[in-house]
């Protein structure tokens, strides 16, 4: 029998009494699997068993408040200790490694272990400096952990607190990942998937320990503004426009002058013609704040979110449109149902130019966060 079916017959029984397993034969159970992972060379063998570990370290962490070191051993020894003896070019077969010296490696490789354990806790892990996240995949350093999703989230762009973020896909509860960064509080994880797709979820779907979590470098994240329909997270913070709106309005330098279109000087008889905006006009773009958000005094399934429309460019001289329909000022009010997202198209007009986006509000009710 192999170590490793001997650890996974262990993991089976401790499994069928863990409401009544003894934390001290699972803290047991970790420590001699981490030890005996040095004469497991197979890389699945290796991920079932950090499976079973991260596992059973929840256990005792759910028990005892600590959670325990669960790095396996490096394989590199086991292919010291297990390689069979093979034939020299002269004929002769190299005598394996004698079973007496097997404690002494594995003793070194705990030892070696502890030490790195006392180094890190005292002066904490080697970090490159954080950068720039949105133009590049991230990848898992190797050898990093895979965790298993703990529910069903949408998988981002970016963080989805920003108001630029898109959805990439949906992953399903125990899809596996890498974790590679979070922001700066914490609250969004940029992960990997097995398929080496790159993406933001959050933290709390994510089912990452929080001292975990904490460990991983802060990412930078580079907002670009832009005029591509996107799908917009809902603020959670106060009924105010969230940082995220006022972030990724484009900040143009006012002009001193605003462009004022004049009819052109025409004879008698001729229609004056008006011109169009001069080559320097500033391109038109269109935004939004959230002025206020949520739920119906008279149904608790129903919702309302205020918004303000805002624009830059033009001849700062604004008409402001919703769903093809003008506005007689620049607030417009958005009604919803549930938990359901409802999208609308903006647009503003201004000198001689027109605008439009899609915009997606999701709902505000707190059942729904």
């Amino acid at each position: 029998m192999t170590p490793f079916d001997e650890l996974q017959r262990e993991h089976e029984r401790l499994l069928e009494g863990t409401n009544a397993a003894e934390l001290t034969a699972v803290t047991a159970y970790i420590d001699r699997a981490r030890a005996q992972a040095a004469r497991i060379g197979d890389p699945r063998e290796r991920d079932q068993l950090r499976a079973n570990l991260r596992y059973w370290a929840s256990v005792v962490y759910d028990r005892s408040g600590t959670y325990p070191a669960t790095t396996l051993l490096p394989a590199a020894v086991a292919k010291a200790i297990e390689s069979p003896a093979t034939p020299q070019s002269g004929g002769e077969a190299v005598s394996p490694m004698p079973r007496s010296i097997w404690p002494w490696v594995i003793g070194l490789g705990v030892v070696v272990l502890a030490m790195l354990v006392v180094y890190v806790s005292q002066f904490g892990l080697m970090r490159p400096a954080p950068g720039p996240t949105n133009s590049s995949t991230a990848r898992p350093a190797p050898g990093a952990d895979r965790w298993p999703l703990s529910a069903t989230t949408d998988l981002y762009d970016k963080p989805g607190s920003e108001m630029t973020a898109q959805v990439l896909g949906r992953m399903q509860a125990g899809s596996e990942f890498y974790a590679v960064a979070r922001t700066a509080d914490g609250q969004w994880l940029k992960i990997t998937t097995v398929d080496e797709i790159s993406g933001w979820i959050k933290a709390a779907d994510s089912g990452v320990k929080d001292e975990v979590l904490k460990q991983l470098p802060a990412a930078a994240v580079v907002i670009a503004s832009t005029s591509t329909p996107t799908a917009t997270p809902f603020p959670s913070a106060t009924p105010v426009a969230s940082a995220g709106d006022v972030a990724t309005a484009i900040a143009l330098p006012p002009t001193s002058t605003p462009w004022v279109p004049q009819p052109t000087p025409t004879r008698a008889g001729q229609k004056p013609v008006t011109p169009v905006p001069p080559p320097n006009a500033l391109p038109l773009q269109v935004n939004y704040q959230v002025v206020t958000y949520g739920p119906s005094p008279f149904n608790a399934e129903a919702w309302v979110t205020e918004i303000r429309l805002t624009a830059v460019g033009g001849d700062n001289h604004y008409v402001f449109w919703v769903n093809g329909q003008r506005l007689d000022g620049d607030q417009y009010t958005v009604d919803g149902v549930a938990c359901r997202a409802v999208s609308v198209t903006v647009g503003a007009t201004s000198g001689g130019q027109a605008v439009r986006r899609d915009v997606t509000l999701k709902s505000p009710l707190t059942k729904c966060q």
